[in-house]
């Protein structure tokens, strides 16, 4: 067995190759999820069912695609057995997270440190949330691509290969070397992506932009107005290793799209006056 990664790193699947028999003998591919490999437990578990399943078909007398569905069964049963532990571990520590924060709230106000410590707390609980929602679609798709149809299989199959292959395995750090764990990809990204955006200046003086921005330093706002998703598009004729390679998209959060067209609505009669000649193309009048 041997695997056919591109560039190994903390978040790329492996695609392992299994042959039996001789050299001219099919060779057979399954792509496990970065996260099983790096979860102790998963890995050992997956590889103790691969050692039994091995041992015991040595003396098999069925062809070899009638074997490799049967260990691609027992691949299935080992990697949404990850699964169901991780959503049930996460269940447990999201339920106790919930708890600290509802008996602290019970009780706030009681030092000076305690709006930072609800909002420690309360940052936790979002990012259990966030993850157990991960693993419960992650179950939800594994039961729908092994329960559909062929045409379906086919179609997920083709899909899962895309994202194999559209995955950021490893950048080019200005600062010398690569970088192939998720946070150091990220943070090549940010310091590119800050110069990209450097602002030449601090926002203008006007009221409306001195109050919006006192609003997102003091949090009366919700720190999602501050956030945004940025999709990074790779360029065409471009190395994938390097980071202005890729075009970022930034997508905005609802929030403040909403934010947005209160304010448009309420100042349309002065947009016009407010915003510059070249940039008002949605700009009524």
């Amino acid at each position: 067995m041997s695997h056919l990664t591109r560039y190994l790193s903390d978040h790329a699947p492996v695609v392992c190759v299994f042959q039996r028999g001789r050299p001219s003998r099919a060779l057979y591919s399954w792509i496990f999820p970065s996260e099983v490999l790096q979860d102790l437990v998963g890995k050992d578990t997956l590889t103790q069912l691969l050692t039994d399943y091995m041992e015991h078909d040595l003396q098999s007398t069925h062809s070899r695609a009638t074997e490799w569905e049967a260990c691609k069964t027992v691949l299935r049963g080992g990697c949404m057995g990850f699964t169901c532990r991780v959503r049930k571990t996460l269940q447990a520590e999201l339920t106790e997270r919930e708890d600290v924060l509802a008996a602290f709230q019970q009780g706030e106000g009681l030092g000076p440190n305690a709006p930072g410590e609800e909002i420690n707390l309360l940052s936790q609980v979002i990012e259990t949330r966030d993850r157990l929602e991960h693993y419960t679609l992650k179950l939800y798709g594994q039961l729908l691509h092994w329960e559909c149809d062929s045409s379906g299989k086919l179609l997920a199959w083709i899909r899962k290969r895309e994202q194999l292959h559209s995955l950021v395995l490893h950048l080019r750090n200005p600062r010398g070397g690569e970088a192939t764990t998720q946070h150091d990809i990220v943070a090549v990204f940010r310091d590119h992506l800050k110069g990209v955006y450097e602002s030449p200046g601090d926002p203008d003086l006007d009221d409306l932009g001195g109050y919006l921005t006192e609003a997102f330093i003091a949090r009366i706002l919700p720190d999602s107005m501050r956030e945004g998703l940025i999709a990074m598009i790779p360029k065409s004729e471009a190395a994938a290793s390097d980071p202005a390679a890729y075009r970022p998209i930034t997508m905005i959060n609802l929030d403040v799209k909403v934010l947005a067209k209160i304010l448009a609505v309420r100042l349309a009669n002065e947009l016009s006056h407010l915003i510059h000649s070249d940039q008002c193309g949605f700009v009524l009048g």
